[in-house]
């Protein structure tokens, strides 16, 4: 009999692993879950950013901005200094390429 798949619920992970990086086999890179409710700087690395609940606002250099909504998500290439700020809370997934 062959292993039953594991379900991972991200918003719960994001909530209990306290932005500890978290390993999923065969993942794309390097897998984050954050629960936030204030604004994070984060590493100009490339990276990609799912908002898995909440709203998320990416502020980026000269002004810029992304706003996220669940499941909506965006890559910033590395070099781009972002902070990420969410309305009220917001729940991320951020996968860091490789």
């Amino acid at each position: 009999m062959s292993e039953r798949p594991t379900v991972w619920h991200l918003p719960r992970l994001a909530a209990s692993l306290g932005g500890e990086p978290l390993a999923l086999p065969g993942a794309p890179g390097k897998l984050l879950t954050w629960e936030l409710r204030a604004p994070r700087m984060d590493l100009a690395q490339r990276s990609v950013y799912l908002c898995l609940e909440g709203e998320l606002l990416l502020d980026l250099p000269h002004g810029d901005f992304v706003h996220l909504r669940p499941l909506e998500a965006c890559r910033i290439e590395a070099q781009v200094a972002r902070t990420l700020t969410p309305v009220e809370r917001a729940s991320v997934l951020v996968i860091r390429e490789s």
